[in-house]
């Protein structure tokens, strides 16, 4: 169970995934989560096993270097799709796009082994879904008994592809754990 409390009101809430994920993103603001990466993360964290040996998969570390270098370029690649969006240079948000889903299909082919491109790309699919619905459901039962939180983390989290929670500098929140 979670213990919440957010100006005033506090509640329980059962510890969900969603709210795994959230509590993932409270924890470290500003940074960018590829969703498989946050769907791995955080059923490592429920069950208190390395990332490697979920789901009774044999451990297959991917070394912390070409893991950091894969998130790294990945946050370059999100910034670049972001800011051609912004300017509306639809033929270098489609390049920005295209190199993020070669990576991906990358990244989840370490991850799970050496699998089609095709399975690659439905996982990270399945991830970004996963997470998304998580996510959604948790801010509900959060809407249900506190409609502030709700309004602020719906505000301040951003779920897609890549997920970040980036704080209101006007009203920052202090979390405990």
């Amino acid at each position: 169970m979670w213990t919440i409390a957010y100006q005033g009101t506090t509640f329980h809430l059962k510890n969900v995934r969603g709210l795994r994920y959230i509590a993932h993103l409270l924890r470290n603001p500003y940074k960018k989560f590829h969703a498989l990466e946050l769907v791995a993360m955080t059923l490592a964290e429920a069950t208190e096993q390395p990332v490697e040996e979920q789901a009774g998969q044999p451990a297959r570390a991917i070394p912390y270097q070409l893991r950091d270098a894969y998130r790294q370029q990945l946050n370059d690649l999100q910034d670049e799709l972001e800011e051609a969006r912004e300017f509306h240079d639809t033929e270098r948000a489609a390049r920005a796009q295209e190199e993020i889903d070669r990576l991906v299909q990358q990244l989840a082919t370490a991850m799970k082994g050496d699998k089609p491109n095709r399975q690659a790309a439905a996982r990270a699919e399945r991830a970004r879904i996963n997470v998304l619905k998580g996510i959604t459901s948790a801010l509900a039962k959060i809407a249900v008994r506190s409609p502030a939180l709700e309004l602020y983390l719906s505000t301040t989290l951003k779920t897609w592809v890549f997920c970040t929670y980036t704080p209101d500098p006007h009203m920052p929140v202090p979390w405990q754990w």
